[in-house]
């Protein structure tokens, strides 16, 4: 991503109603979608930044908006953050089926976060 511009507490608008569906759909904002970036937003965006090996200042620049969109790959080295690896053809037999069987890679690759092409080559196994 390039061009979204720098937030900060205070603001309001349609960047920042983005940036709280953001922090949202990745567990660290709970509260209104109302576009405006107030205590609770600050802190969600501190505690992602943190989580995220960011500065944690609680201001959104570049580097924020870039983690969004590479998936936010998390920096941190607590065992129990720990990022498991899924055969998705046996753990997910109906939605591998469903990527192979259909042109259904927008909907894998947008909605569940997952390459569609990882889900079909994880086996050749057909599902009954």
């Amino acid at each position: 991503m390039s061009g979204e511009p720098e937030l900060t507490k205070y603001q309001s608008g349609e960047w920042v109603q983005y940036l709280q569906q953001q922090l949202q759909y990745q567990g660290y904002y709970n509260g209104q979608i109302d576009g405006e970036f107030g205590d609770d937003l600050e802190t969600a965006v501190r505690s992602y930044q943190s989580a995220y090996g960011l500065n944690a200042d609680g201001v959104v620049r570049q580097d924020t908006w870039d983690s969004f969109q590479s998936g936010g790959q998390s920096s941190q080295t607590d065992p129990g953050e720990q990022v498991l690896e899924v055969d998705w053809a046996s753990e997910f037999p109906e939605l591998h089926a469903l990527a192979n069987a259909s042109d259904f890679d927008e909907y894998v690759r947008n909605v569940v976060g997952v390459d569609p092409e990882m889900l079909k080559t994880e086996s050749s196994d057909a599902v009954a």
